[in-house]
């Protein structure tokens, strides 16, 4: 029976360690001894040694060690790296790659390699107690590793409660039994064999004291008061940018009671604010009845037809194309706005590159060296993005980081592209329409803060090396914010115009005050002077977003109804009437001409664990 028992334990162990005799089979290497001595000041900073006996069974130059320098939110410094052979040292994803060895000489069977480097921790957080955290096997080696031994010296000493091994591959969080004693404040311990992948972590728990002599972080401080002083920087630079290159001359606009000489309303609308709209282009629908080239007639709910009469003189070559180009979606010289629905917007962007061929040479609105100084301000505006990246992760900036840093610049050169558009167009708001802008546009700003200070507390809990309070990653974001808001409107500010486009401005300008401000005795007289003065004024006064307001103006004044307009009801009841029917006509048009069809839409704390402390990572064989 004893004989029996003695065989069942031999068999019992040889299956026990049969997977790892296979495994050490198929690698090319092993390593027989792992000795591992760390030497914990109270400055936080280990000197680690390592002993390391590896076994080649294939002929090698030697082996590699890999070192991670992230811990946690933490970025440890390595350095004072010694090592007992020729070896060569870089860093790679996060970590210090030590490559050991000759690359004109191999070897097999035995050798020892000793590796001794210090790592620097800095000041240890945790409110409580100050922490041991650290992988003294890393779960990165890919061969079995024998006969693990470790020492561990510590500032001071404490109890056995305090004290968690961790044993298996990363992420195991079930303490294991390893063998250890303490003497004093050192632990000594050891471990018989662990599998490919597989390391052995410490968790010690220290008095919120032992780690008064460590550095402290004052690295955000400084990097944040450089950050402060360089966005201020980038916005002065702007601002001269704006002051030598971009800024126009005061404008001094005096009434007018037409528009500039020959000028169609959708060069009106390009002219005044840079940008051809939607609505300059369905405003010549209103110029061309206007002018007796079409007629517009009522055919039922929310439907009109337009019947072509003349074409318009070939002076301008986008009029004529989207005259051309508007009856071809009809037949028999009429086209209605059913015909034009979801359809007819595939032509704007050609059109609207014609208008804007017009005003070239003589008659360019901008100046070009303004143009590309506005571009490069924009694209400027997310340098505050990228100096927000190196403070909160300290200047630590590899390959990973370049993700937020194009995710940042799309959105920041888009964000940008909305406000300075926007901004664009100012002169083409009321008084009422400037503040209720100026608000929007500060809780823009707000809103924008807070989508940043996200993004900061992203990159916190991602890529920091350090922990960062919410007061410090706040004025983070508000300075990135503050920053790239002044650039955007700088940005805006730098487009100039040419002397022919300042003084078009200013006349169209004019206009937009006599229409918006006009007083009823002007107007009567107007109308004595020329019966369609509000129809030849009414394109005009839709390209600069008054169309509205120039038909209540009229509401009190007698005039007759358009020639160009037919209706079922009576036009001649009363112009507010009028007014209305030609308001509706406006809004209809604009939509069918300029709304894309519709396509189908889509969706779519405490404890530890093994391979979760500092230094560990792993190695193998070259």
């Amino acid at each position: 029976m004893k004989k029996f028992s003695f065989l069942t334990a031999i068999l019992i162990l040889l299956m026990a360690f049969a997977p790892m005799v296979g495994a050490a089979s198929e690698n090319e290497y092993v390593i027989d001894g792992y000795n591992v001595v760390i030497e914990v000041g109270t400055d936080n900073v280990y000197t680690i040694s390592e002993t390391i006996t590896a076994d080649f069974f294939v002929q090698k130059h030697g082996i590699f060690r890999e070192i991670p320098m992230d811990f946690g939110r933490y970025r440890t410094r390595i350095y004072d790296v010694y090592v007992n052979e020729q070896f060569s040292q870089s860093k790679s994803n996060g970590m210090i790659v030590l490559k050991i060895g000759d690359p004109d000489y191999t070897l097999t069977g035995r050798k020892e390699y000793v590796i001794r480097y210090k790592m620097s921790l800095g000041e240890d957080i945790n409110p409580e107690f100050d922490l041991f955290y650290y992988n003294i096997i890393g779960t990165g080696w890919d061969t079995i590793v024998k006969n693990v031994k470790f020492e561990i010296k510590l500032p001071v000493s404490v109890s056995e409660d305090k004290i968690d091994f961790y044993i298996g591959s990363e992420g195991s969080n079930v303490p294991d039994s390893v063998y250890y004693e303490i003497s004093g404040a050192t632990i000594k311990g050891s471990v018989p064999i662990l599998g490919s992948y597989e390391g052995v972590t410490a968790y010690i728990e220290l008095p919120g004291d032992t780690f008064l002599d460590a550095e402290p972080g004052q690295k955000a401080s400084l990097y944040s008061l450089v950050a402060w002083l360089f966005c201020i920087g980038l916005v002065f630079f702007a601002f001269m940018i704006w002051q030598r290159k971009g800024k126009d001359p005061m404008i001094y606009p005096s009434v007018q009671f037409k528009p500039p000489e020959e000028m169609t309303p959708a060069e009106v609308g390009y002219v005044i604010d840079g940008v051809v709209d939607d609505k300059d282009i369905t405003s010549l629908i209103f110029y061309w009845a206007d002018k007796g080239y079409l007629d517009i007639t009522e055919s039922g709910k929310n439907e009109y037809l337009f019947i072509k009469k003349n074409d318009p003189p070939p002076k301008e070559s986008y009029e004529t194309f989207m005259f051309h180009r508007l009856f071809e979606y009809g037949r028999d010289g009429w086209v209605s706005t059913n015909d034009l629905d979801k359809e007819f917007y595939e032509d704007l962007p050609l059109i609207k590159e014609q208008i804007k061929d017009k005003f070239q040479g003589n008659k360019r609105l901008f100046t070009k060296e303004s143009q590309v100084w506005s571009g490069i301000l924009l694209v400027m505006a997310v340098i505050p993005c990228l100096v927000l990246i190196l403070v909160m992760t300290e200047g630590y900036f590899d390959m990973f980081s370049l993700f937020p840093v194009l995710f940042a610049l799309v959105g920041v050169i888009f964000s940008g592209a909305v406000i300075v558009n926007t901004l664009k167009k100012w002169n083409l708001f009321t008084r009422g329409g400037k503040f209720l802008r100026s608000i929007f546009f500060g809780l823009f700003v707000l809103v924008f803060c807070f989508i940043t200070f996200g993004f900061a507390y992203a990159i916190e809990e991602g890529m920091s090396p350090v922990y960062h309070s919410d007061v410090f990653i706040f004025m983070e974001a508000l300075r990135t914010t503050l920053s790239i808001a002044a650039i955007f409107i700088l940005s805006a500010a730098t487009i100039k115009r040419t002397e022919y486009g300042h003084s078009m401005l200013e006349h169209l300008l004019g206009l937009k005050e006599f229409i918006r401000d006009a007083e009823m005795d002007k107007l009567k007289q107007m109308i004595e002077d020329n019966p369609d003065y509000f129809y030849d004024i009414l394109p005009y006064a839709i390209v600069l977003g008054l169309e509205n307001k120039w038909a209540g103006k009229f509401s009190r004044i007698t005039m007759a109804p358009p020639s160009y307009y037919r209706t079922s009801g009576d036009m001649s009841v009363g112009n507010v009437f009028t007014a209305s029917i030609l308001l509706r006509c406006i809004g209809r048009t604009g939509h069918v001409m300029t709304v894309a069809k519709s396509s189908g839409s889509g969706g779519f704390s405490g404890g530890g664990f093994s391979g979760g402390g500092a230094g560990g990572g792993g190695g193998g064989s070259w």
